[in-house]
């Protein structure tokens, strides 16, 4: 464990910042090549994870003066919903809370990827459930068109989005596996630990499977991973915390890199990505 000061100077703040992310790169610096592109991946993301670990009780300078009623600076989850605040990607409500516990749905969990500036691969999709005139009309279309959030099941023949469906700890996987380029389809070895295993849809697998290997996602106490549960907002926030530190041309590269491998059906945009 690092003994950490946390001054309430934003100069102070951000040195002590620094410091901490002066420790990820190191991690980054020792990771060997030969490993192969997912090793890369993960040890990245397992660095990130030590550091963000490491965040948790200091504030996003941008945002040092702004505080949750309903957030600890002690919960699990402040550093990352801070993080994802200071990012844009999440926000409170106007009564000054954050409700780090409420379920986030398809269409909001659309809206904060959306942020992300995500590349343009596929053709844009019309579903019937989308109305044009909605407040989530262009992140959705945004979200498809990148590959990240196609229809429900990840069903791109789907007509029917579900924009006020939860998202469920799968797809939150799918998704998350996808941004963070985890290609990878090892042995089901992880996820037998889990007592609930085989509630595991057949096209999430392996996407849980990465995530769980990561360290991003884990299971229950009592063993199971419960896979149709709904992801809190903090659990959002944690789960797709690290994409913030990813450059906007390694996230094309990641979502190109999973469209192929996982053999998506669906009519792509000529030079989308160079």
């Amino acid at each position: 464990m690092i003994p950490i000061t946390v001054f309430y100077h934003n100069k102070k703040i951000i040195y002590a910042k620094n410091r901490l992310w002066s420790y990820f790169y190191q991690s980054l610096f020792f990771m060997k090549k030969t490993k192969g592109d997912f090793f890369m991946k993960k040890e990245k993301l397992l660095a990130m994870a030590l550091a963000g670990s490491f965040l948790v009780s200091v504030p996003t300078p941008a945002y040092a003066g702004q505080e949750f009623s309903d957030l600890a600076r002690t919960s699990w989850c402040y550093g990352y919903v801070m993080n994802m605040v200071g990012h844009g990607m999440l926000s409170g409500y106007p009564d000054n809370t954050f409700r780090q516990n409420d379920y986030i749905t398809r269409a909001e969990t659309a809206t904060a990827l959306s942020k992300l500036g995500l590349p343009q691969i596929l053709v844009s999709k019309n579903y019937t459930d989308v109305q044009q005139f909605s407040w989530y009309y262009s992140p959705i279309q945004d979200a498809y068109r990148s590959g990240v959030v196609l229809g429900i099941n990840h069903d791109t023949t789907g007509s029917s989005f579900y924009p006020d469906r939860y998202l469920t700890r799968a797809d939150a996987a799918i998704i998350a596996s996808r941004l963070y380029g985890l290609q990878k389809n090892w042995e089901d070895t992880r996820l037998s630990q889990f007592w609930d295993h085989n509630d595991i849809q057949a096209n999430a697998r392996m996407h849980v499977q990465n995530l769980v290997r990561a360290g991003i996602m884990s299971g229950y106490p009592d063993n199971t991973f419960r896979p149709n549960q709904p992801v809190t907002r903090a659990e959002f926030s944690r789960i797709f915390n690290f994409v913030t530190y990813t450059s906007s041309s390694e996230l094309a590269d990641n979502l190109e890199d999973s469209l192929e491998y996982e053999d998506i059906k669906t009519e792509k945009v000529l030079f989308a990505h160079l």
